[in-house]
């Protein structure tokens, strides 16, 4: 029996091939990564996950992008010298293939696992995919030809340290045919990975004229969407058209010059490190001399010999340069794992920081420098030791759904680090002798404070024709937490607000939900009472507050809420101190530095919480919820429907604090249940699912007991993090949430 052709596998593989199409075409992922994740769905379909392609086809992209950020939590898992520690579930593809599976059952099989997946690339992926990696890869002609002799494609990121190499035969040389003719590959003819920084082509060179030859009418919107829906929001720039039935001008945008390095490989040579994009862009390679961290971009690395021996490492991104009294030192990230996405877009929580010398000048400098900077050089490992990173590689984490949204097209266009909040920007600092040397594609946003992400099922009735059917609503939650850095500190060691107006304990909550194609955002804050007190630390148990320059502390909360009215809009401030004792001087100052702020957009409430719920009455938070009932309701929250289009716009945020902005201010910003009663995230995740109309008009979180578990769950471990951020500790009411 003949083995079958190219098109008789394309033809049995068809599923396969438009996931595979979507991942390096639609999700704009590496064709290496693209690559791993279809072969560890290959071994998983093999190892007893039957049908796994077909339940990845026919969900929504947007689900299919998340299911690929699992199985890239799968193969590292895999790749992995150490079993896993921490997040360890992948409760996405668990959930559909309906059989459980975690990170370590697959750690458990990883021998297995790792020869599987190597046969997978090589026997099926490297054929069945030969002319999709075409499109996507620049195609590059040997130095000469050898009549009978098959070039195979290279692509970045093998031969990998794990899975070994993959051998794709250009698809003109499989069966005898090109194979693929029949799709768009006529529009990149060096491939959509080589239409990089560096291709800077005029607008004549990049226009098409496209005439449609049978004469149905094709309308502007049309062809626009046929473009887009393939190549990506970007890829058009202009569109006129000549005839309304015949011919159209279309003019494509260069690509985005600033598109972060998704892969990258630290040479370390003993008078330089050289950094190599390994993600398949083409792009150069950014050298950073060791002798004083000056840095340019060279076109590839230099050869090794017996006297430049390099050590090698894959990392996750550059984080920035720091510079101390006489050396400069690089941040690099060395590990990172998959935790989510944020509005489809893959989101990387960092688990190792590297700091990188550059301080061989040092040699010629007095002792007496050299020992300053080696003490201040020591301190930098706690930068490495630095928990609650985040980072994305293709969306601003800095930013809320809503103002992401609101963003215009010339600062969608803009590199991440531009489009950036400042308050949030972790690495700010650190960032700027990269943006001096305008490193855009080397430049990694991060943000300091958590992202927690869960995915639970409703089951829901409905009635159509008179047929009942039961199906499952997935609802998908994200919870964003961004610390500021503009007043950063830990607990009692910093307090209160600056004289410009920023607090301690900073930091924005926001709420995500994707449900049925709708997206849903509810964004709160929390921070330090806005005026300027302290807490001087001795050994007492609880030390006395001190207010510093009270004279000030009218003009420093005005300028703290004129600012949060600009970004935010309307604004509630909560204040859950006690009224009595030192705290309650507290409270006198900041309900008096309100009147004067008080207004049709700006309210103060005063709620004792230790008075009013003690330490077990927290079913009394009702009584807070009635007093902020209308806030809620007029200020509402952002919703997107199944076209993206806005429905709704949150216009005023919540400002939650207690002392520490962090106990009873969790338990107020979160979700609470007793009696059907609820608070601000639970209240609002209620009216959001009730718009969408997964939820009828009394129907509660409680009547659902496996999401309400989960819900309460995410919201605990969203305290924990903040807590153990700011103070060292887990917040001390974590298990009343959970």
């Amino acid at each position: 029996m003949s083995p079958p052709t190219l098109d008789q596998l394309h033809t049995y593989h068809a599923q396969e091939r438009v996931i595979f199409s979507k991942l390096v075409l639609m999700f704009s992922r590496s064709p290496s990564e693209s690559l791993l994740i279809m072969a560890t769905w290959f071994w998983l379909e093999n190892f007893g996950f039957e049908e796994i392609f077909s339940t990845i086809f026919a969900l929504p992209d947007q689900l299919i992008a998340s299911f690929a950020n699992e199985a890239v939590c799968c193969f590292r898992c895999i790749e992995s010298v150490h079993p896993p520690n921490g997040f360890d579930q992948i409760p996405l593809t668990s959930r559909y293939l309906q059989k459980h599976i975690s990170l370590p059952m697959i750690y458990k099989h990883r021998y297995t696992a790792i020869a599987g997946i190597k046969t997978f690339l090589t026997t099926i992926c490297s054929r069945i995919f030969s002319d999709i990696l075409t499109q996507v890869l620049p195609y590059s002609s040997p130095p000469f030809s050898v009549p009978g002799l098959h070039y195979s494609l290279i692509i970045p990121g093998f031969p990998h340290p794990t899975f070994g190499n993959i051998n794709v035969m250009r698809p003109d040389v499989v069966d005898g045919a090109n194979t693929f003719n029949s799709n768009s590959s006529f529009l990149f003819p060096k491939g959509l990975w080589e239409w990089n920084d560096h291709c800077i082509e005029s607008e004549n060179d990049r226009t098409m004229f496209i005439t449609f030859s049978r004469g149905f009418p094709v309308s502007r919107a049309e062809v626009k969407e046929l473009f887009t829906n393939r190549f990506g929001e970007k890829c058009v720039k202009k569109l006129g058209q000549i005839d309304q039935s015949s011919c159209v001008v279309l003019a494509m945008e260069a690509p985005l010059k600033h598109r972060l390095h998704s892969g990258l490989r630290l040479w370390e040579f003993p008078d330089q490190y050289v950094i190599e994009p390994t993600d398949g862009s083409a792009a150069p390679c950014l050298d950073i001399s060791r002798l004083d961290g000056s840095m340019k971009l060279i076109d590839q690395v230099a050869e090794c010999n017996s006297l430049r021996v390099p050590k090698i490492r894959s990392i996750f991104g550059v984080v920035g340069m720091l510079k101390l009294l006489a050396g400069s030192y690089l941040v690099v990230v060395t590990e990172s794992e998959s935790v989510g996405s944020f509005l489809g877009h893959a989101i990387f929580r960092i688990n190792s920081l590297k700091v990188l010398p550059c301080d061989h000048s040092l040699k010629n400098s007095p002792e007496e420098q050299k020992k300053v900077e080696t003490d201040f050089s020591r301190l930098l490992s706690v930068a490495e030791r630095t928990n609650g990173l985040y980072f994305s590689y293709e969306i601003n984490l800095t930013l809320s759904a809503q103002r992401l949204h609101d963003l215009g097209d010339e600062s969608k266009s803009l590199p991440l680090w531009r489009q950036a909040e400042p308050r949030f920007l972790w690495n700010n600092y650190m960032l700027e002798v990269l943006i001096d040397n305008k490193l855009d594609q080397f430049l990694l946003p991060v943000i300091q404070g958590n992202i927690l992400y869960s995915i639970s099922s409703f089951s829901s009735i409905s009635v159509l024709c008179r047929i009942m059917t039961i199906g499952r609503d997935i609802v998908d939650i994200t919870l964003i937490a961004r610390r500021c850095t503009r007043r950063n500190g830990t607990r009692m060691w910093r307090r209160g607000a600056d004289p410009d107006g920023y607090v301690a304990n900073f930091v924005e909550s926001e709420q995500i939900v994707h449900m049925n194609g709708y997206t849903s955002s509810f964004v709160q804050i929390r921070g330090s009472m806005p005026f300027m007190w302290d807490q001087i630390v001795d050994l007492t148990y609880k030390p006395k507050f001190e207010i510093v320059q009270p004279e000030e502390a009218a003009r420093i909360a005005e300028r703290h809420i004129l600012d949060l009215r600009k970004k935010y809009g309307s604004v509630l401030a909560v204040d859950l101190v006690n009224k009595h004792g030192g705290e309650g001087r507290l409270s006198e100052r900041f309900a008096g530095a309100m009147q004067h702020i008080n207004g049709d957009d700006v309210r103060y409430l005063h709620f004792d919480f230790h008075h009013i719920c003690g330490h077990i009455h927290f079913e009394r938070l009702a009584i807070l919820y009635e007093q902020m009932e209308d806030f809620l309701d007029k200020n509402g929250y952002f919703l997107l429907n199944e076209k993206g289009e806005k429905m709704k716009e949150q216009s005023g945020i919540v400002r939650t604090n207690c002392i520490d902005c962090l106990d009873r201010t969790n338990v107020t910003q979160a979700s609470f249940n007793n009696n059907m009663t609820s608070m601000i995230g639970r209240k609002m995740l209620e009216l959001q699912l009730r718009r969408i109309g997964v939820f009828g008009a009394e129907e509660a979180i409680s009547s659902h007991l496996n999401f309400d578990e989960r819900y309460k769950i995410l919201w605990a471990n969203h305290g924990d993090d903040i807590s153990i951020q700011y103070s060292g500790t887990p917040a001390l009411k974590g298990d009343f949430v959970r």
